[in-house]
């Protein structure tokens, strides 16, 4: 499988963005709701809880609000008031028939039932009170059942802290009631009886049963696990169409993507909002653009690179590696290519009439066209010089045929030195080159040869040919000729300071008494000094010729 499948697989098992936003902000949502479910539960189970404690305690105030007697047996009968002792003593100072008629009076007894059954009457089943009792206060300040809603064993424990919470002069605290074995959560509600002048006789109980605060609590819990499952749906509603507002340019970017990734540079994205996505829309046509400006530049570099190439084929085929020297001269060349090929070359041409001409010529500009005009030149050059003998003539067939076909701004500098066959002498012609150099063995003096003329291709004819002069210069024994192009001039040193005409003449004058090729090698070492130890950074052309 390709890089490319095995990418395209993952994001399929990674979903889309739409699916992942809406997932996340639905986990959210839950997540948050159930908190919050938690948070309101707690608080509103504890509000609720607080208030039956406060309705506990209310209840048992309401229920102390009535005297400590009307809770007892006796309330309403001639015994009221009267303590269980009392009654005792009572009945024993009766006569028999007193005693039956007290114990058999219907009122009493009737009174004595209703008064007896009215903590029963006041636990009824549709209320929430599950039990009552009365309890008094006993000389040792204990309290002590006196009367109550049931008639088994009671037992009740805190279960909040073991504490009562203070509702006024009364209190509540939650907790399990336990009446014949069975056991009940509740809320115990406490309030304290007291006479007229307000001191305490006993003490009322209310328990309220807590199943109210359970079903409350279950009832919003119910509720608010509904709100919580409609929150989510929406937030699952709202993160969907947000996922598609966001990934839909995102869809688009991403295709743009692909089609620049497949290629297509001038491709640019379709996004134009001025949010995130737009800028990020923005970064990514910059980088197309720059992508695009690199490969061209890449094809360009290429292209010089083989440009480079062309010319500096040409340039190796230009100037021949040895010079023909006639009988009584010896003839030596130097050529370096700078950082750019094909800017100059020497050449040895066959003439008319056994004649052999030594030329060094440049051209304007470097590179291919550079290359290509020297390859012209010498071409015609070398066709020319094989039906002449007269170097100005050489010149001026030449410069007619470039002219026509070199480009505006194009131009050829040549240096053509003809050897007589008299042997001691040479025709120098100059079309716009450096001068010939002439040295003289007997006087050890360096002559300069300037012979006129403008370079070729500048006219195609009338201009050059009125300026162009021959010039004759003898040469006796030891005498040498020096013809070179202007790049060796222009040599910079490893100080950046250029060779310059005055350093170049020193150093022929020095070593132009040696052989030809000795001379040459000691220019091109010199040279190669004076420039560093490293690659001439210009065209080296020198070329020339002793007299034996």
């Amino acid at each position: 499988m390709s890089s490319s499948s095995r990418g395209e697989s993952r994001r399929r098992r990674g979903g889309s963005l739409v699916t992942k936003l809406t997932g996340t902000f639905a986990a959210l949502v839950a997540i948050f709701m159930i908190v919050f479910l938690f948070l309101l539960t707690s608080f509103v189970e504890q509000a609720v809880t607080e208030r039956v404690l406060r309705q506990a305690s209310v209840a048992a105030r309401t229920a102390s609000q009535a005297d400590i007697a009307a809770w007892t047996k006796t309330f309403g009968t001639e015994d009221q008031g009267l303590s269980l002792a009392e009654i005792q003593e009572r009945l024993q100072a009766m006569s028999p028939s007193e005693r039956r008629i007290y114990t058999d009076n219907p009122r009493r007894l009737a009174q004595e039932e209703w008064n007896s059954a009215r903590f029963e009457r006041f636990v009824q089943p549709e209320s929430e009170i599950v039990a009552a009792e009365l309890l008094r206060l006993l000389p040792d300040g204990s309290l002590a059942l006196a009367a109550s809603s049931y008639g088994g064993d009671l037992d009740f424990r805190p279960v909040r802290g073991g504490g009562d919470e203070a509702f006024g002069t009364g209190s509540a605290v939650e907790g399990i009631l336990v009446i014949d074995g069975s056991q009940r959560r509740v809320i115990r509600g406490s309030h304290p009886l007291t006479d007229r002048d307000g001191a305490k006789v006993g003490e009322i109980s209310v328990y309220i049963a807590s199943a109210s605060i359970e079903a409350a609590a279950a009832r919003l819990k119910l509720k608010v696990a509904y709100v919580a499952m409609a929150f989510v749906l929406i937030g699952a509603l709202v993160a969907f169409l947000l996922g598609r507002r966001i990934s839909g340019p995102l869809r688009r970017l991403q295709e743009d993507v692909h089609t620049v990734a497949r290629g297509d540079l001038e491709h640019r994205t379709r996004a134009r909002s001025s949010d995130e996505i737009g800028e990020l829309a923005r970064s990514v046509d910059q980088m197309t653009e720059s992508l695009r400006e690199a490969r061209d530049a890449e094809r360009e570099a290429a292209a010089s690179r083989h440009e480079l190439e062309v010319a500096a084929e040409v340039a190796a085929r230009l100037t021949p590696e040895t010079f023909f020297a006639p009988a009584g001269w010896d003839v030596a060349g130097l050529h370096h290519e700078g950082k750019g090929p094909a800017g100059e070359y020497a050449d040895a041409l066959q003439m008319a009439d056994g004649r052999v001409g030594y030329l060094v010529a440049g051209a304007s500009g470097r590179g291919v066209a550079a290359a290509l005009v020297l390859a012209m030149a010498r071409s015609f050059l070398r066709v020319v010089a094989a039906s002449e003998r007269d170097p100005g003539e050489v010149l001026r067939k030449v410069n007619g045929l470039l002219a026509g076909d070199l480009r505006q701004g194009m131009y050829v500098t040549a240096l053509l030195v003809v050897v007589e066959p008299n042997g001691r002498s040479v025709s120098v012609a100059n079309a716009g080159h450096p001068p010939l150099l002439h040295w003289r063995g007997a006087s050890q003096d360096l002559d300069v040869v300037h012979s006129e003329g403008i370079a070729l291709g500048f006219d195609s004819g009338p201009v050059f040919d009125r300026t162009l002069r021959v010039a004759s210069v003898q040469l006796g024994d030891g005498d040498r000729v020096v013809l070179h192009a202007p790049g060796l001039m222009e040599l910079p040193g490893a100080d950046g300071t250029p060779l310059g005409e005055r350093r170049f003449v020193s150093l022929v004058e020095r070593e132009a008494p040696l052989i030809s090729e000795s001379f040459v090698g000691r220019v091109d070492a010199t040279l190669k000094r004076f420039a560093g130890g490293g690659r001439l950074e210009s065209d080296v052309t020198l070329l020339t010729l002793a007299r034996l």
